[in-house]
């Protein structure tokens, strides 16, 4: 059996890695291969049916945003959750759909962008690229927006629709300008600055120095994951 030895094996490796999130960053790769050499024997070995469920995805949500994610915890704790269910007020699905209510009502009172699908977050009045609008155009600044594909904060790696070509392009984020003209859809006047990465082949990218572009926030598709290589300053994506 030496091949259930060495899923077992593998998965006692992957439990340790696990088990210090204060070095997960470190030991990315490593969890990767490991991750995915244990379900490839699993699901043959004992010929189940994959339950990807968080495991597979924990590399990549690691990556994204730099912190150790699991619902591990949430899930230990279930039995406290469940008791406060039982004691909730005519049943759990009534109160939970009544506090939500409550949130959100109160949301619209106080936040005018709640029902809004793309807006900026804590704007402020920008000049710096006056020379590339129309004259008398009124434009504020943010480093974060909210949109179709979620939060998306500067210095973010995302893919967008290259409008001259109607492909996929890989770029880092700069900023995102609130253009004033009334009448244009929203939309169109919430700007994406951005730093194109050149691409050189197998799936490489390079970064452009002081490369500056512009799109519709809608052109965005969604983020990119990508595995920065040092010593060549090329960048892994994965689509």
């Amino acid at each position: 059996m030496t091949e259930h030895v060495e899923c077992l094996k593998l998965l006692a490796d992957v439990g340790k890695i696990l088990s210090k999130p204060e070095d997960i960053l470190h030991n990315m790769d490593v969890l990767e291969d490991k991750l995915h050499r244990h379900q490839q024997l699993y699901n043959r070995l004992y010929n189940t049916i994959p339950k990807n469920h968080y495991v597979r995805h924990i590399v990549d949500c690691i990556r994204r945003h730099r912190v150790f994610m699991t619902c591990w915890a949430p899930e230990r704790d279930h039995s406290r959750s469940k008791a406060i269910a039982r004691n909730c007020f005519r049943g759990c699905e009534k109160s939970i759909l009544d506090r939500m209510n409550y949130v959100f009502f109160n949301d619209l009172e106080d936040d005018p962008n709640v029902l809004r699908e793309t807006y900026l977050q804590n704007p402020v009045l920008c000049n710096t690229y006056d020379a590339h609008l129309q004259p008398g155009v009124v434009v504020t600044a943010a480093g974060k927006v909210n949109c179709k594909i979620g939060e998306i904060s500067h210095g973010t790696y995302v893919w967008i629709v290259n409008a001259a070509t109607l492909t996929p392009e890989l770029c880092t984020t700069i900023a995102f300008l609130h253009l004033d003209l009334p009448w244009e859809a929203d939309d169109a006047h919430i700007q994406l600055v951005y730093s194109p990465l050149a691409y050189r082949g197998d799936n490489k990218w390079r970064s452009q120095d002081s490369v500056e572009a512009f799109a519709p926030v809608s052109a965005m598709i969604s983020r990119a994951i990508v595995y920065v290589d040092d010593a060549n300053e090329l960048w892994y994506a994965r689509p």
